[in-house]
């Protein structure tokens, strides 16, 4: 018996089905083995997972320096400058 690749279950469940896992019935794609998951022991699909995790990686870094110029420049704004005086509060 072959076990379903994760684009297969996830084809079956998104058409309304369920798959059989290790005893398991899973009916939801978040509850599905990651792709890396369901490739270990399996040599050629360890390296495709890890190709893929690699490449999610570095999209992730890309999408992270975009906005890390941004978050330093709003920290900066947000520190008091130290020659500027604290406005009075009313009490």
């Amino acid at each position: 018996m072959s076990i379903l690749s994760y684009e297969q279950m996830k084809a079956i469940i998104d058409g309304g089905g369920s798959v059989s896992l290790h005893g398991r019935l899973i009916s939801e794609v978040k509850h599905l083995p990651s792709q890396a998951e369901l490739a270990v022991g399996n040599p050629a699909a360890e390296k495709a997972a890890l190709s893929d995790l690699q490449a999610q990686l570095a999209e992730l870094q890309a999408q992270i320096a975009l906005l890390q110029p941004k978050a330093k420049r709003k920290a900066a704004d947000d520190k008091p400058d130290g020659d500027q005086q604290p406005e009075p509060t009313k009490e």
